[in-house]
This record gives C-alpha cells, structure tokens and sequence, in this order.
C-alpha cells in the first residue's frame, strides 16, 4: 500500500514546516509493515517565491531519503534542487485536447445522471 503525507505549498511555506511533514512521513514508514510512505509537496514552484527560502531543506532531505519525495510544480525548479531529482514535463494540452476532455467529461456525466434516473 501506498500512504501520502500532503503538504500544499506556498509562498508562506517554511523550510520547518515541509521539515515537520517530512519526519512525520518518516516516523509512519518506520513503523509500516507492508506500506510505502511518500511525501507529496503539492505546487512546489509557490514555495520558491517565500522569503524564508524553504526549498533549501530539501537540498539534505533528497540525499539520502527515507520516503519517497514528490513534488508537483508548474514552475522549473533552480538546478540545485533538479538534479537530485526526475524531471517529468508535459506538454501544454492543445485546442483539440481540451475539447476532447470536454466531451468526455460532459459524456460522463450525462451517463451517471441517466443510470441514477
């Protein structure tokens, strides 16, 4: 099983506070039998803008990590914190994938409200 410790960043994101979610991910795994404890920094990009700076925690976190670390971003991060880490880019949807996602969705829902009827 999978167990993701959220933390949603911005820029009055503190380096203690990824810190504190990092440790209680790490005190879950030591203690998980048959678990995998991953910590999610959701829009971690906003976390660069905060004056505290609270990325630089993560240039000892990712060294040598207890728990998986994933950090979603909009934004490229600065290469010190790159290259300790996978980069996944995708491409920016186009004017048909949007429209297809549409359909889809709208496809969807007609057919939840047509089974609930």
């Amino acid at each position: 099983a999978l167990y993701v410790f959220s933390y949603q960043c911005s820029p009055l994101s503190t380096a203690v506070g990824i810190k504190h979610q990092y440790e209680i991910a790490c005190n879950y795994q030591r203690k998980a039998q048959r678990t995998k404890a991953v910590l999610l920094l959701d829009e971690v990009g906003l976390a660069e803008h905060s004056p505290d700076m609270p990325l630089k925690v993560l240039h000892g976190i990712l060294v040598n990590p207890e728990v998986a670390v994933v950090g979603l971003s909009n934004w490229t991060l600065d290469a010190a914190k790159m290259n300790r880490a996978i980069l996944l880019q995708r491409p920016s949807p186009t004017p048909a994938d949007i429209h297809l996602t549409g359909v889809h969705l709208l496809t969807e829902q007609q057919e939840k409200k047509a089974a609930s009827a």
